[in-house]
């Protein structure tokens, strides 16, 4: 499944540095200290978590992971259709239900809820996986976003922003979903895109 920053596969790994990065490699969370010291060694594996067997803990289909300030680690598991959250060494804390469709989840650094992609929109909830609002709609204009939207990153002010592949281009919307920008149009030229799977944003 296409996705942002994230995890797919059956388990997730952690690597022992305060500062990680995770980037999703053919099934697996390849996990990058970006400290100075960390890159004259090889990294070290420390744990991993993650089954496919029917316990609430366990995870069946994760496509995307993401983690918040206070270190606990959220995966939407889109055969569960659930985000489950762990904490930092991947004991299970809880999980709640989100829509059929979600293909990607976020952590504003700004207020600390989830977002969680899905079609034509996105779903915004507290940390305890309470409903805060929704927003979106289908089409093809500026604005709107297809029924399979890519991925979504946001910025460190609450802004969203969604790599659309359908339509070949990144929309951006504030925290509250108001449309603010787009761009990006079919082709292999500069400045184009074919695809666009992926986005993220730099602090």
């Amino acid at each position: 499944r296409r996705g942002g920053t994230g995890v797919s596969g059956r388990g997730i790994r952690r690597g022992r540095a305060v500062a990680l990065a995770g980037v999703l490699l053919a099934g697996a969370l390849v996990v990058v200290d970006p400290s100075p010291a960390a890159a004259a060694q090889p990294p070290q594996f420390v744990r991993a978590w993650g089954t496919v067997e029917a316990t609430d803990a366990d995870l069946r289909a994760p496509s995307g992971v993401a983690v918040s300030a206070a270190g606990e680690v959220f995966v939407l598991d889109t055969e569960r259709d659930a985000v489950q959250v762990y904490d930092r060494d991947g004991a299970y804390l809880r999980r709640w239900t989100v829509a059929t469709t979600a293909s990607g989840v976020a952590v504003s650094p700004a207020d600390g809820n989830v977002r969680v992609l899905r079609q034509c929109g996105v779903a915004e909830y507290t940390p305890a996986g309470a409903s805060v609002r929704a927003w979106g709609s289908c089409g093809t204009a500026a604005g709107t976003l297809p029924t399979s939207p890519a991925a979504l990153a946001i910025a460190a002010g609450g802004d969203v922003y969604v790599a659309d592949a359908t339509n070949d281009r990144i929309s951006r919307f504030s925290a509250t979903g108001t449309f603010l920008q787009a761009w990006g149009s079919s082709g292999t030229t500069d400045g184009r895109f074919r695809d666009p799977s992926a986005v993220a944003v730099g602090a």
